[in-house]
């Protein structure tokens, strides 16, 4: 009888321990879906990183084209204006020219 009551024990002891074993399984489990489930988040999050670092690259090209642009209007306004300068200057000897020195009529 002694030995029937050791094994019942026995019994109660390793079923409490495979239940606490099953239990430490589905926490592993559960650890390890987690686990995928973070991974693909970072796999989506990585493939977005990567996305927008492609646009900023895009925007950055496109800034600085907007810049070369503005440099290069400002540096064809700054030659206009002089020309614009030089030819109101020579508009001015030309017509103090022609006052000085008047083109007889026919």
């Amino acid at each position: 009888m002694d030995q029937l009551f050791q094994a019942q024990n026995n019994l109660k002891e390793y079923n409490d321990k495979i239940s606490l074993l099953l239990g430490q399984i589905d926490i592993i489990k559960e650890a390890e879906e987690q686990q995928q489930e973070i991974l693909k988040s970072n796999e989506a999050l990585t493939g977005e990183i990567d996305e927008l670092r492609f646009k900023l690259s895009q925007k950055e090209k496109e800034i600085n084209s907007v810049r070369q642009q503005q440099e290069l209007t400002a540096e064809m306004k700054s030659g206009l204006e002089s020309a614009y300068l030089e030819f109101n200057g020579l508009q001015e000897k030309f017509r103090n020219w022609k006052t000085r020195y008047p083109v007889p009529a026919n």
